[in-house]
């Protein structure tokens, strides 16, 4: 998700033609991929390392954010993307609460938890109609 945050938010930054921050804001991933994943791999091993790419990406994207807006403001639709982020947080919190109890069911558990993620999406009323009704079109077409 923060990958594709600070894919998106980089956009302003290219358009105005300002990449001689990109270095910096990237640089600055780096820098706390590598404090992060050496003060957190000891104490909690490879789910130390995730926690480190996750705070690292969401920094970049941070960063892309506040350059961008200042540069070349684009309004963003900010209900819409803290809905798909609690929708989001809610799939992650349950996946890693519960993956234990259903490991023999693992990928039936996956499954199902893309579903609710997707109806969280239809339930918050992330999509417009147009766009429902171009899934829908997508979904029922013959090839």
């Amino acid at each position: 998700l923060f990958n594709g945050f600070y894919i998106n938010f980089s956009a302003g930054i290219y358009i105005k033609e300002k990449s001689t921050i990109v270095p910096i804001i990237m640089v600055s991933g780096a820098i706390t991929t590598v404090l992060g994943n050496y003060l957190l791999i000891p104490v909690f091993g490879m789910m130390g390392s995730a926690a480190t790419v996750t705070i690292a990406y969401g920094l970049i994207a941070f960063l892309f954010y506040i350059v961008t807006q200042r540069i070349y403001k684009i309004p963003y639709d900010y209900k819409t993307l803290g809905l798909i982020f609690l929708s989001l947080t809610t799939v992650a919190i349950l996946y890693y609460g519960f993956m234990n109890m259903f490991q023999e069911w693992l990928l039936f558990y996956k499954l199902f938890l893309v579903l609710i993620f997707v109806a969280q999406l239809f339930l918050f009323k992330v999509f417009s109609p147009g766009e429902i009704e171009f899934i829908r079109k997508t979904l029922l077409r013959r090839k």
